[in-house]
């Protein structure tokens, strides 16, 4: 029996940096937002004990398949000391370095799908176990039903949130790989700008939630790499100024009431930034309403 899941890509609709732990990493404050963009994960059992990975779709090149993937090393700590095997295909549509969880929502879709495949039976607290020994916001991509959550710490404590409002996103993701290592390491709190006010974004409509968006890591991520920097002043020229980093980068995001009105302003920015190299990924998508998402 074949099993299909969404690994639902997400946005930081706010990110402050409050500070750095004891452990060296920075502690911080995000609400996360999954969205109906997405890589699809489809798993398969197997005569042969253990996991093979395949990978396929336009944001392909350069994934591994073996256990330098996260999906892959999710389904094998799931496995180990079993019998079973599982045949796990990953079609990508989220590209990597992209600042949109693409990796770590694939780790967590490979345990929902792995588990149905196999007749598993569900254990969100051994999948949170597994995730969280994987990266900081992988848990967020199994903890988050509604597709919201706050996460806070290294990201790994997750508090589920109530949905947003009918939302529109534009998604735009430069050439440039932001390295989040390099991005946290230029930033220092003393120089961060000041944020708007934390709030919920519960419930709220996609013009009131514009005034509440910021990210500390996008002063840094511009500072270092040209091709953002340049990709920012464009969207402010197309009258976008609201749109924001998410993560490290190097993918902004724009809020709108609709489709229509998001097509327009991202059909406008993509005129603004004709003399830059053309994006990775340039899109319109809405909230997923979940994450792990069964089709």
């Amino acid at each position: 029996m074949s099993f299909e899941v969404l690994a639902a890509a997400k946005v930081n609709l706010r990110l402050e940096i409050l500070g750095r732990g004891a452990d060296g990493f920075h502690e911080l404050e995000t609400p996360m937002l999954a969205l109906a963009l997405g890589d699809i994960v489809t798993a398969e059992a197997s005569e042969e004990p253990g996991v093979s990975l395949s990978v396929d779709g336009e944001h392909a090149v350069g994934v591994p398949e073996d256990q330098n993937n996260l999906a892959h090393r999710a389904a094998a700590a799931l496995l180990e000391g079993r019998s079973e095997g599982v045949s796990l295909k990953l079609s990508k549509r989220v590209p990597a370095g992209a600042g949109l969880g693409g990796g770590s929502a694939d780790a967590a879709a490979a345990l929902v799908a792995t588990r149905a495949a196999l007749g598993m039976e569900e254990d969100e607290a051994q999948d949170v176990e597994i995730l969280s020994a994987l990266g900081s916001d992988t848990v967020f991509f199994r903890k988050a039903a509604s597709g919201h959550a706050l996460c806070a710490g290294r990201g790994e404590r997750v508090s589920p949130l109530a949905p947003v409002g009918d939302w529109s996103l534009m998604l735009i993701t430069p050439q440039a790989h932001a390295s989040t290592k390099a991005v946290y390491g230029a930033f220092t709190l003393e120089q961060a700008a000041a944020l708007p006010p934390a709030v919920s974004f519960e419930g709220m409509g996609a013009l009131e939630a514009r005034e509440h968006l910021g990210n500390h890591l996008e002063a840094p991520a511009l500072g270092l790499f040209p091709e953002l920097a340049a990709w920012r002043e464009a969207l402010d020229d197309a009258g976008i100024e609201h749109a924001r980093l998410t993560g490290s980068g190097a993918s902004f995001f724009a809020l709108f009431d609709s489709p229509a009105e998001a097509q327009a302003a991202l059909d406008e920015a993509l005129d603004c930034a004709r003399a830059l190299p053309a994006p990775r990924l340039a899109c319109v998508t809405t909230p997923a309403g979940g994450v792990s998402i069964p089709l």
